[in-house]
């Protein structure tokens, strides 16, 4: 189901099996299909509930979802537009997936019902836009001495791009650099957030963030 979903939203297949459903009259065909909308409701409850647990990888499955993709990306373009395209896509990204997993773990209650995906997203759609708005001004206000080149801006494929940054912060980052950096690049934090965390001021984070990001830059000029 993990592929399969990756490639179809879940909400297309439940519909398409209810459709058949409506639409048979054998009985046996009625109960495979009834069978299967179980099976996803299953894995859409699992799935979340692994997020909720902090299971390793669980969220970027989450994310893979085909529905939370599109989701993702459309509320990333019409936070961009709303802003007059202000804010880098990648900075977005990281504010939206930040609040997706945020929601999920702290606010989300799961209905277990087969789509459980589509109830995970209307709970969020009256909110996020605000939530990450804010977010983007706290964290992204364009002081010349605070922006950053990104070293995988706009990258076309975001899932390969995480894997490969990823691996690079494992092998060539260590202690405080690794943890400042994945706390601003994946999670998308702020320097003050990060700061208060790890007991130093915004502009150490801010110094620690800059040093690891060079570091990396180098890594990859190198190879």
């Amino acid at each position: 189901m993990k592929e399969l979903f990756k490639q179809k939203t879940i909400n297309q297949e439940l519909t398409e099996i209810r459709n058949k459903i409506s639409s048979s009259d054998n009985e046996e065909i009625k109960i495979k299909l009834e069978m299967y909308e179980d099976q996803i409701r299953e894995f859409s409850v699992y799935i979340i509930q692994c997020v909720k647990d902090g299971l390793e990888g669980a969220f970027d499955d989450l994310m893979n979802i085909k529905d939370m993709r599109n989701f993702l990306h459309f509320y990333t373009y019409h936070i961009r537009e709303y802003h007059k395209f202000r804010y880098s896509k990648q900075n977005v990204i990281h504010e939206v997936r930040y609040q997706i997993f945020y929601h999920v773990v702290n606010n989300y209650r799961i209905y277990n019902e087969p789509h459980e995906i589509s109830l995970l997203i209307m709970s969020m759609r009256n909110w996020i836009r605000q939530k990450v708005s804010n977010a983007l001004k706290n964290t992204y206000n364009p002081k010349n001495d605070e922006v950053l080149d990104q070293v995988f801006l706009e990258a076309t494929d975001h899932d390969d791009t995480e894997i490969l940054v990823r691996d690079l912060v494992d092998r060539y980052l260590d202690g405080e650099e690794k943890t400042v950096f994945e706390m601003k690049f994946f999670e998308g934090r702020g320097y003050v957030d990060i700061g208060k965390q790890l007991g130093v001021s915004k502009d150490t984070a801010q110094r620690r963030y800059k040093s690891a990001l060079e570091k990396l830059k180098r890594v990859i000029s190198r190879d």
